[in-house]
C-alpha cells in the first residue's frame, strides 16, 4: 500500500500510529498495521464519506474525526479499546454507531451533536457493548432513534453523558442497575425496554418528561418506592387528563396499571377516572377493595367489587343482594382451619399446611384473635391444584419449600410486610409468572428462586 498521503509514526514491533491524512480520497482505507489514530488526524476534513479502519485498531484519540460532516460510515473493529474526547463531534450524517465488544472507554463529549440536522435526521440506533466501563461528560450529547444501552454497569462521569431525545431505549442484561441521574438529562420519548428483570433502577436515573415511556414497559420490583410512586402518579394525572389516545388508554396503560397496581391503589381512591379503570379490570387489592365498596354509589362498581371479593376469596357468588357484605368480621380459629392447618405460638400464627379443594388462595390476616405472622416450611408444597396465592400483610416470612413444586401456581401476591423467604420456597413452580418481590425483603435465600 502506498502510505505518501499518510503522516505515520512507526514503533519496533512494526506497528504505526497515523498522525496525519493529508490525501485527496473521499473514501480512505487506512493501513493495516495502524494500531493507533493520533489526535485531529481528520479533523475538518469536509470531503471524506466513508473510512475503513484496520482490524488491529485499539485507540482513536481526540477529536480524530471532529468535524467531517459528510462523513457516512465508519467500521469500528473488534480490537477497539477506547474513544477519545471529541473524536467523531459535529459529524452530522453519521447515522448507524455499533460499537465492538472489548471497547472500554468513550471520551468526552465523543459523538456530540452527530445526526440531528433536519437535512440527515437523527442518529438511527447506538448499540454499546457489554464491555464498557467508562462514559464522560457528553459522550452522547446527540439525538438518537434507538439506544442500546449495555456494559457490566458503566461508569458515567456525571448525568450529561446523555442530553437529548430518544425514541426508544433498550436497557441490555448485563445492566444490574441503571444508576442516579443516567438519563436524567435525556427525554426517552417512546418506549423503554428492559433485557432483565433482575436489573433495578435508583430514584433519579430517569426524568420525569421520560415517565411516559417508563411506565408502558414497567416492572414494579425493578424501581424504588419513590419511583414506582412518582410513575403512579404520572400514570393517573395522564388518564384524569384523557391525553392518552384510546388504542394506547386500552392496551399501553392497562398494562402499565397492572404493573404498578399496588402504588396505585391509594391515587385509585382520589382519581375518578384511575378508579374506574382499576375496578373494571379488578386490579385492587381485597383491603382497597372493601373500602371502595363501602364508599361507592354506583350500583355496577358495587357488583363489580363484591364479586372481585369473593373471586380473591376463591367464593364466586352471582347476585350481589344474596350477599354477606359484613367484610370486617374477623373469620375464627375453627373456620380459618378448615382451610389451613395452623400451628400457634407466643400469641401468634404459622400457615402450616391447606386443605382446600379452592385453587384461588388466600390466606387470612387472622385467625379469630390471634394474627397470621408466617407461611411454614412445605405448608403449600407439591400442591398441583392451586393457580394463585394473595399473602396478606402481616406475614412477614415465607418458609423453606413453601411453595415448592406448585407446578401450576401462576400468580403470588407478596406484600411489603414480608422480610424473609427460605429456602427452595418457589422452586419448580415452573409456571410462575406474576410475582414481584417488594423491597421490604431483605433475607432471600439464592435456592428460593423456581426454575
Amino acid at each position: 500500500m502506498e502510505y505518501k498521503f499518510f503522516d505515520l509514526l512507526y514503533n519496533r514491533y512494526g506497528e504505526m500510529k497515523l498522525n496525519k491524512y493529508f490525501g485527496p480520497d473521499k473514501e480512505v482505507i487506512i493501513p493495516d498495521r495502524v494500531i493507533e489514530i493520533g489526535e485531529r488526524a481528520f479533523e475538518g476534513r469536509k470531503d471524506i464519506i466513508r473510512v475503513k479502519l484496520p482490524e488491529k485498531l485499539e485507540y482513536i484519540r481526540e477529536a480524530a474525526f471532529k468535524g467531517c460532516v459528510k462523513l457516512e460510515s465508519i467500521n469500528f473493529p473488534s480490537s477497539l479499546k477506547g474513544i477519545g474526547k471529541e473524536a467523531f463531534q459535529k459529524n452530522s450524517k453519521l447515522g448507524l454507531i455499533r460499537l465492538p465488544e472489548g471497547l472500554e472507554y468513550i471520551g468526552e463529549n465523543a459523538f456530540k451533536d452527530c445526526g440531528g440536522l433536519a437535512k440527515y435526521g437523527p442518529i438511527k440506533e447506538v448499540v454499546l457493548p457489554s464491555t464498557l466501563k467508562d462514559l464522560y461528560h457528553g459522550a452522547f450529547a446527540c439525538q438518537i432513534i434507538k439506544l442500546v444501552f449495555d456494559g457490566s454497569d458503566p461508569w458515567l462521569s456525571d448525568s450529561k453523558v446523555f442530553t437529548r431525545q430518544i425514541d426508544e431505549l433498550i436497557i441490555g442484561e448485563h445492566i444490574t442497575k441503571v444508576n442516579a441521574k443516567t438519563f436524567s438529562n435525556s427525554y426517552i420519548s417512546k418506549k423503554v425496554t428492559f433485557l432483565s428483570h433482575e436489573t433495578r433502577v435508583t430514584d433519579t436515573a430517569f426524568s420525569p418528561s421520560s415517565y411516559r415511556a417508563l411506565a408502558k414497559d414497567a416492572y414494579p420490583k425493578q424501581f424504588s418506592t419513590k419511583i414506582r410512586k412518582e410513575l403512579a402518579r404520572f400514570v393517573a394525572e395522564v388518564i384524569e387528563s384523557g391525553k392518552a389516545p384510546s388504542q394506547e388508554y386500552t392496551d399501553l396503560w392497562i398494562k402499565a396499571i397492572k404493573n404498578l397496581k399496588s402504588s396505585l391503589e391509594e391515587v385509585a381512591k382520589e382519581n375518578k377516572a384511575l378508579r374506574t379503570i382499576m375496578v373494571r379490570e379488578k386490579l385492587v387489592s381485597k383491603t382497597v377493595a372493601q373500602e371502595m365498596l363501602e364508599d361507592s354509589a354506583d350500583n355496577s362498581e358495587k357488583a363489580i367489587l363484591v364479586d372481585h371479593i369473593h373471586c380473591l376469596e376463591g367464593n364466586r357468588i352471582g347476585a350481589i343482594d344474596e350477599l354477606d357484605l359484613d367484610f370486617d368480621r374477623v373469620p375464627t380459629l375453627t373456620e380459618v382451619r378448615k382451610k389451613f392447618g395452623v400451628r400457634i405460638k407466643d400469641g401468634k400464627g404459622t400457615i402450616s399446611s391447606y386443605k382446600s379443594n379452592d385453587p384461588n388462595v388466600v390466606i387470612p390476616q387472622m385467625a379469630g384473635k390471634t394474627p397470621i405472622t408466617e407461611i411454614g416450611d412445605d405448608a403449600f408444597s407439591h400442591n398441583c391444584k392451586i393457580l394463585s396465592v394473595v399473602i396478606p400483610e402481616g406475614i412477614t416470612h415465607i418458609g423453606n419449600n413453601a411453595f415448592d413444586s406448585c407446578r401450576n401456581l401462576k400468580s403470588v401476591i407478596i406484600p411489603e410486610s414480608v422480610i424473609s423467604v427460605g429456602k427452595r420456597a418457589f422452586v419448580w413452580c415452573t409456571k410462575l409468572t406474576d410475582i414481584s418481590v417488594p423491597d421490604s425483603v431483605t433475607c432471600i435465600w439464592d435456592e428460593s428462586v423456581w426454575t
